[in-house]
């Protein structure tokens, strides 16, 4: 009879301790113990990744990242930048209190802020393309012996310098060196950026430095009349020759207007200065500002010598500026310009009822209360009577027997709006349609309201869609 015989198990390798063939195993390894050993050794691998392959990662990034940079420094580190042009006289600016920069060279000048900074930004987000010229030889073939512009920084801590050639095979490339190496790069540099900074492009072309929100009164001076206007808080108004509302949409692009009121052009030397000064005669303008009680002026007088330019002045002691002729003709010179032009302005709680005359009707028709479900047709109507405005100027001052010729002697339309006494608050007269407009547009017509004196064309709009009784009838009945 044969026998056979089990091989004894160590359960050692279970972790357990066994006797002879198995026999009497205790202690087998718990299912949970090698899931905590993994756990370990998975917790492990993640602390060398996060200790030692992903910092050396980063940091290989970084390296490559800082090779490929042209400047390592930022706004903040630079005192100074001269600029000098290949067979041109050097043009420095310096950062002054409250990181304002100047043009110290070749004159004293306030600097355009944004236009120096774009000189560093575009250093700054410019990379190196890849290394041409390891050895720094043969600088003629990249336009460096002389270069393009020679670019000195003063920094904080250091000085550097910078050679910019010309462009490389791609338009939008230039080619690069720092003086501090041999090395010659092809650079992401944009050429028409910082190869264009002249003195005119880099200096301050503001003819005042002010914000148009801290502007409170203004008085324009033309050959024809003068307008005085003041702020209260938030709303403008005339003071001479009149005292009137004026058009606050009109007021806020003239503001706009004498915060970016620029020069295209700088007579700086004296001698030109002295003689312009003497053949200036009479100025066409004199505008006089005042902005957080400090007070500016300036004059514009009429160029011999161009018609698209006007001769500005301010102080003294700044340049004669040469200012476009189309910008100056943009600031207000008549009265109908500057004042409010509604016909009609009243205030609108206090109306009750519209009385409404046409060829057709004479109707007193009662405002719907707001709470009423809509449409309000009435209060509609009165609404579009209160946002009318005058569009060109008829006639100032319109006697009874020249309402003939206006069409107003027999208006298309005459509508009153009365208080809750029955009193009229105001009134709007309105002539037949004169002109038709284009497709879909509105026409003109001929209208005096009880706010503005005289005659004056508007939008022949509100013609359209006047209320009836039959509108009242309609809200009533609609459930």
């Amino acid at each position: 009879m044969s026998r056979s015989f089990s091989s004894p198990v160590s359960c050692s390798v279970l972790g357990s301790s066994c006797g002879k063939n198995g026999v009497g195993c205790n202690n087998p390894m718990k299912p949970y113990v090698v899931t905590l050993t993994l756990g370990g050794l998975l917790v492990l691998g993640l602390i060398y990744l996060y200790a030692v392959e992903f910092p050396d990662a980063q940091r290989k990034a970084e390296e490559e990242q800082r090779t490929k940079q042209l400047v390592s420094f930022q706004s903040d580190d630079v005192r100074r930048i001269t600029l000098q042009y290949r067979d041109q006289d050097a043009i420095d600016v310096e950062k002054g209190p409250g990181g304002h920069w100047w043009l110290v060279k070749p004159l004293h000048y306030r600097a355009d802020h944004a236009e120096v900074e774009d000189i560093i930004r575009d250093l700054v987000i410019a990379n190196v393309t890849r290394v041409i010229n390891e050895s720094g030889s043969n600088l003629g073939d990249y336009g460096l012996a002389p270069p393009q512009l020679t670019l000195s920084f003063a920094l904080n801590d250091r000085d550097e310098q910078f050679l910019i050639g010309e462009r490389g095979p791609i338009s939008a490339q230039l080619y690069f060196k720092r003086t501090s190496g041999p090395q010659i790069y092809l650079t992401s540099l944009p050429d028409r950026d910082i190869l264009s900074k002249t003195q005119y492009i880099l200096r301050r072309k503001e003819l005042f430095e002010l914000d148009r929100e801290d502007i409170d009164r203004l008085t324009l001076e033309h050959q024809t009349g003068a307008f005085s206007l003041f702020k209260t808080e938030h709303t403008w108004f005339l003071d001479a020759p009149i005292e009137f509302l004026a058009d606050q949409s009109v007021i806020g692009a003239l503001l706009f207007q004498i915060e970016n009121l620029k020069a295209g052009k700088f007579i700086d030397d004296s001698e030109e200065q002295k003689n312009i000064r003497a053949q200036l005669g009479l100025p066409k303008l004199v505008m006089h500002i005042q902005a957080n009680d400090v007070p500016y002026a300036v004059q514009f007088f009429a160029s011999s010598d161009n018609a698209e330019w006007v001769y500005a002045t301010t102080t003294p002691d700044l340049p004669v500026f040469i200012v476009s002729r189309q910008t100056f003709q943009r600031i207000p010179n008549t009265l109908f310009t500057l004042r409010n032009k509604h016909l009609v302005v009243v205030d609108r709680s206090l109306v009750t009822d519209l009385v409404i005359t046409t060829p057709d009707q004479q109707v007193t028709l009662p405002l719907e209360s707001p709470e009423q479900p809509m449409p309000h047709p009435v209060r509609e109507f009165m609404n579009r009577v209160l946002t009318l405005q005058a569009e060109i100027l008829i006639k100032e001052n319109v006697a009874t027997d020249g309402l003939h010729v206006l069409g107003l002697d027999r208006p298309a339309l005459e509508v009153k709006l009365l208080g809750g006494d029955q009193r009229v608050l105001g009134s709007l007269v309105v002539s037949d349609i004169l002109s038709a407009g284009d497709s879909g547009q509105a026409g003109t017509a001929n209208a005096r309201g009880s706010t503005l004196p005289g005659a004056y064309g508007i939008r022949s709009s509100i013609l359209v869609n006047v209320p009836t009784e039959s509108d009242l009838i309609t809200q009533v009945t609609t459930p």
